[in-house]
């Protein structure tokens, strides 16, 4: 295999990401993988260091990282080609996962050990996946609006926790501090659904926060966005609820709606808060538009 470009972020899963830089640079040096290894210095910065490797005529681009590290380069390898963007002609995209959640990863059968996610770079075996679009940003796994959007946004406050404890406290003052629901109009292609509701997910990746399994249907080949729409419970009722999620046993629950489309609006009553692939995305937003784009990237996994 010729040299690939390796685009890093040090600050991946709360700065785990210094440590699996070290950690994979000297795996791959020691497997005989050529690499060139550029470090990320703030947010944006790996949508730029992308664009500027594709311009260059790299044809192997590795996101060691995170899932917000994937997304970043993935909206750069797309940066130049147009509204309907097909990186799989040019590029093959690899991921190195040391994120919080890396739920790209596991949507597209990248192992998330750091060795074997380089053997496999090595080994080169590719598949095609599906992108995703949000308004003029493309995503790579999903979004999540309202409740979820919420919690991400208050895990950020918290610098002193890891992991699903950090996820459950942040959980547990958005219960606590900002229980609300919207009024929604949502349009999933042409079917219309008004309800009122406390969280979105329109994803292309069975898993959010690296354990919930927000949408189990969803497949990241399929061609089709997965929706999860979740009605208004009480406070109680959404603790009873969350270990469900889990296993994804919540789409059996009344208050739980779950379809698929290739192109969804969501128009909401008041501000609705989003994230994309674990970033925040939106804050003051009303109205999103969603659109899948087929077998757009190749993978290496």
């Amino acid at each position: 295999m010729s040299t690939i470009k390796v685009i890093a972020n040090p600050m991946a899963g709360r700065g785990y990401g210094r440590h699996a830089i070290t950690i994979a640079s000297k795996l791959m040096s020691n497997k005989g993988l050529g690499f060139d290894l550029v470090q990320t210095e703030y947010p944006g910065h790996a949508v730029e260091l992308a664009r500027q490797a594709l311009a260059q005529g790299e044809q192997t681009i590795v996101a060691l990282g995170g899932d917000g590290t994937v997304n970043e380069v993935v909206n750069g390898l797309c940066a130049d080609l147009g509204n309907d963007p097909n990186p799989a002609d040019i590029v093959r995209l690899g991921v190195i996962p040391c994120g919080s959640g890396n739920d790209f990863a596991y949507a597209a059968g990248v192992p998330r050990n750091l060795s074997t996610a380089i053997d496999r770079l090595i080994q080169g075996r590719t598949r095609l996946v599906d992108m995703g679009r949000i308004n003029d940003r493309l995503f790579a796994y999903g979004v999540g609006m309202g409740f979820d959007a919420e919690v991400n946004i208050e895990s950020r406050k918290i610098k002193v926790l890891r992991g699903m404890l950090l996820y459950f406290i942040a959980l547990l003052k958005v219960l606590i501090f900002q229980h609300r629901s919207y009024e929604l109009e949502i349009v999933a292609d042409g079917q219309q659904i008004k309800q009122s509701a406390m969280m979105v997910s329109v994803a292309n990746g069975q898993r959010y926060a690296g354990a919930f399994m927000i949408t189990p249907e969803a497949k990241i080949d399929d061609g089709l966005l997965n929706l999860c729409v979740i009605s208004p419970v009480s406070r109680l009722d959404m603790l009873r609820f969350m270990p469900l999620v889990f296993k994804g046993y919540h789409t059996r629950l009344k208050q739980v709606k779950t379809l698929a489309a290739r192109e969804v609006r969501v128009r909401s009553d008041s501000p609705l808060v989003s994230h994309v692939d674990g970033e925040i995305f939106g804050l003051g937003e009303r109205y999103y538009e969603f659109s899948l784009l087929p077998r757009r990237l190749r993978v290496i996994y």
